[in-house]
């Protein structure tokens, strides 16, 4: 009796942890494909420090407004967007570690403590969709089943860390491309699902990267970038981040 108990316990112990560590092989299979089809790790380095210059439309209810940004990437935790909305409306806001502000029509203010964690859950997001700090030990990763987006079949990878949300990435079964983020966000304490729907990759420097964005919270569009461009300075200028 007392064999087959610890038979029993091995078993589930160890066998438990073989299918952990398959699972998590299968999901670094997927990623390895992925970093591969945007130009590999060494060019895909680049897009930790960006700058991203775009063009689209907001959605407000059953109205577009056309919109031009430029955001200054450096994950994993600043970031800052400015953009000019209608060619009327100028918005910009900034995130640096445990500071950040926001600016509307003139008006500076600086982010309170509940809105910046929310936006950095949202920098969080962007980091992984980097895709290269997912090789890191610290998350654990599950192959997810296929689905399909936007009517192409596409297989996933579930990305777990401790104190943020479990984020879903999706990539294109043929191009191994990302085309689908998916995770539960905050917005003023409440929860809502959000996703990035993600395509028409273009080479910038060696690295492929999406020019078509949408942006989508409990299903409905917030906006939608519609062409986008790259640079990648080596070091990102600490002055985007400083408030005016």
């Amino acid at each position: 009796m007392r064999t087959i108990l610890t038979a029993a316990l091995c078993t589930l112990v160890f066998g438990s942890a073989a299918v952990q560590a398959g699972d998590r092989e299968d999901a670094l299979a997927i990623l390895d494909q992925a970093i591969q089809a945007q130009g590999g790790a060494d060019a895909l380095a680049k897009f930790r420090t960006a700058i991203r210059h775009g063009e689209g439309v907001v959605y407000q209810g059953d109205d577009k407004r056309p919109f031009t940004d430029e955001m200054t990437l450096d994950v994993p935790d600043r970031l800052q967007r400015s953009a000019e909305i209608d060619k009327q409306v100028h918005f910009a806001i900034a995130v640096a570690g445990d500071k950040g502000w926001h600016a509307l029509g003139g008006k500076v203010e600086d982010l309170g403590p509940e809105r910046l964690k929310e936006l950095h859950e949202e920098i969080y997001v962007l980091w992984l969709e980097t895709l290269l700090p997912l090789r890191d030990k610290g998350f654990d990763l599950t192959p997810l089943p296929e689905i399909k987006v936007n009517g192409r079949p596409a297989v996933g990878v579930q990305a777990s860390s401790k104190g943020h949300a479990d984020v879903k990435l999706y990539f294109d079964k043929t191009t191994h491309l990302l085309t689908k983020g998916e995770w539960s966000g905050k917005e003023a304490g409440q929860s809502h699902a959000k996703e990035h729907f993600i395509g028409d990759f273009k080479d910038f420097d060696g690295v492929k990267l999406p020019t078509h964005y949408i942006e989508t919270t409990d299903g409905k569009k917030i906006c939608e970038l519609t062409s986008a461009s790259y640079q990648f300075p080596v070091k990102v200028d600490d002055a985007a981040f400083v408030r005016p």
